[in-house]
């Protein structure tokens, strides 16, 4: 990592696709359980803010489409979301 720091800071020719680039490699992924719930949907409109990547967990395939409109319409950019369905009563998830 230090070399690709280095790197980043030889040219200032494309500063903007260097930050982009560089900004990406910082980025920390979260899980996030009941994505679907108020408090999950808060977390998850408010952590990319912060830099971070969600993983939502959610017990109902149609909830997917649902959050997703939900997080859309309330002017989010949902390119670092990603929800995935779980069953957290089984022992194999």
């Amino acid at each position: 990592m230090k070399a690709f720091k280095k790197e980043l800071t030889l040219s200032n020719k494309c500063k903007p696709v260097r930050n982009l680039i560089y900004k990406r490699f910082q980025m920390k992924k979260v899980l996030l359980t009941g994505i679907s719930g108020y408090i999950g949907f808060h977390c998850a409109s408010e952590l990319p803010k912060e830099g971070f990547s969600v993983r939502g967990t959610i017990r109902n395939a149609a909830k997917r489409a649902e959050v997703g409109e939900t997080l859309t319409s309330s002017s989010m950019d949902i390119s670092n979301l990603e929800m995935v369905r779980v069953d957290l009563t089984s022992e194999t998830g």
